[in-house]
């Protein structure tokens, strides 16, 4: 049972890392392209 929430809970937090991560890279090409116009 322990393993299953920490297993959960990991998974979870990965996911909203990736999520994080994704909306980081996005935002700095989102820059580079306006800064370069």
């Amino acid at each position: 049972m322990i393993a299953y929430l920490y297993y959960s809970y990991m998974s979870s937090f990965s996911n909203e890392l990736l999520i994080t991560w994704i909306l980081v890279i996005t935002l700095l090409i989102y820059f580079r392209l306006t800064l370069r116009e």
